[in-house]
């Protein structure tokens, strides 16, 4: 009865806010609208929980972080000087092992990373601990909110001119069925999709006019980005200077970037030429990921779902498999038949497909990309390449992409609203 009235009360209070704040409305559709993409995504949550609670064994992925979560907050009230240090971060050996107790993920088996994202997910749990009464469904309810807000945030940030344009945007924000999914479970999706969306809107609000409180939110939404998914944090924010660069200075936007992308190659290959196998040295974290994940899928599944290429340290080797990389993130070959399987990839061959029409618009009607749209292209397929390159699991790749998807989508629809 608790939870019940937990998920009532909490789901109440965000419907008032929305139908009071006019940041949560469109320009060109009545508000109920709001209303029923709420409840797509709550359905989406309840999606998660049924396949999380019925598909995957017991103790997995989202039910693991929030029972992790619980023993972490429980240690508030019976131990509360460990649980200081471990939600602040000390890393001594009698802090470490208790982390390592309530997770097993607590440390990675790749340290070389600047930062274990899987602590950050474990700590936000463990505060709404606080105000969930240790009910794994309003932990989902809080979370599908977030990525809501999230959804907003983006929707704020890609700005449609006019009704066609907002369509577009509506459904790349708010009905990507993966990043319906991810983004609704007790896991990292939720808190990134939230902190880049939120990092973009400010960032863009940036551009107009720089505000104390936009670069405040700006900076805060890029530590929760890092926090959680360093690597795609770490490309976002050197493009954002090039995004920057060129909201003030507009000129040969498409030629900044690409050289942009041109010196990020070249500043990698030195590093790795003069710091191998140090933390910032790209190629050989990225090599080694591969590695890593490959001999994980061996040992725990009898071999990978996928074909991936095992990398080399080199940047040659990194160049040319980029193409093969491209190809798993983007069309997701799997063995297995089931409804999500099947799903995963006709989500796949849509975009695919959505990928030729707009290309063949870009191609036969000159239409050249904004700013906004460079910047969020470029991210994609950096990100996209990595995930190709690293991950030999169709369901991790899946997992990882998703959070990109309404940006992708939103990139290759703009041009087929321009004909």
């Amino acid at each position: 009865m608790e939870q019940w009235v937990f998920l009532f009360a909490y789901l109440l209070l965000f419907i008032v806010i929305c139908h009071k704040s006019t940041f949560f409305a469109f320009k060109h559709f009545a508000k109920y609208w709001v209303y029923i993409l709420l409840g797509v995504h709550i359905l989406a949550g309840i999606g998660f929980y049924g396949i999380y609670h019925y598909h995957y064994p017991a103790g997995m992925d989202s039910e693991a972080s929030f029972n992790s979560s619980t023993q972490l907050f429980d240690k508030l009230y019976s131990e509360p000087t460990t649980f200081a240090k471990l939600m602040l971060g000390c890393n001594d050996s009698i802090t470490t092992r208790e982390g390592v107790a309530i997770n097993k993920s607590w440390v990675k088996q790749y340290e070389s990373n600047f930062i274990n994202e899987n602590r950050t997910v474990l700590r936000l749990h463990s505060v709404l601990n606080g105000i969930s009464g240790h009910h794994y469904s309003v932990h989902l309810l809080l979370m599908v909110i977030l990525a809501f807000c999230g959804s907003f945030f983006l929707f704020h940030f890609l700005a449609p001119d006019n009704k066609q344009e907002e369509k577009v945007c509506i459904l790349a924000c708010f009905l990507i069925p993966s990043c319906l999914f991810w983004t609704s479970g007790v896991l990292k999706e939720p808190l990134f999709f939230f902190c880049m969306s939120c990092y973009l809107y400010f960032l863009q609000k940036n551009t107009s006019r720089i505000h104390v409180a936009n670069v405040i939110w700006t900076i805060l939404a890029m530590a929760g980005m890092i926090w959680t998914r360093t690597f795609m944090a770490f490309v976002l924010i050197p493009l954002s200077f090039i995004y920057l660069w060129c909201a003030w200075r507009p000129q040969h936007k498409a030629l900044k970037y690409l050289s942009a992308m041109v010196l990020g190659g070249v500043i990698a290959m030195c590093v790795h030429m003069a710091a191998p196998h140090s933390a910032l040295d790209i190629v050989n974290n990225i090599a080694h990921k591969n590695n890593l994940f490959i001999n994980m899928e061996t040992i725990l599944f009898d071999g990978p779902d996928m074909s991936v290429p095992h990398l080399k340290a080199s940047f040659p080797n990194l160049i040319y498999n980029t193409p093969f990389a491209l190809y798993n993130t983007l069309l997701i070959p799997c063995k297995l038949k089931s409804a999500l399987h099947i799903g995963i990839f006709m989500e796949s061959i849509f975009f695919g497909l959505l990928l030729f029409l707009s290309f063949s618009m870009i191609l036969f009607h000159k239409i050249s990309f904004s700013n906004k749209q460079w910047l969020l292209l470029l991210f994609c397929i950096i990100i996209f390449v990595i995930i190709g390159l690293t991950t030999p699991n169709p369901g991790a790749i899946c997992r990882y992409r998703s959070v990109l998807l309404p940006l992708w989508c939103y990139t290759l629809c703009m041009p087929l609203c321009r004909k």
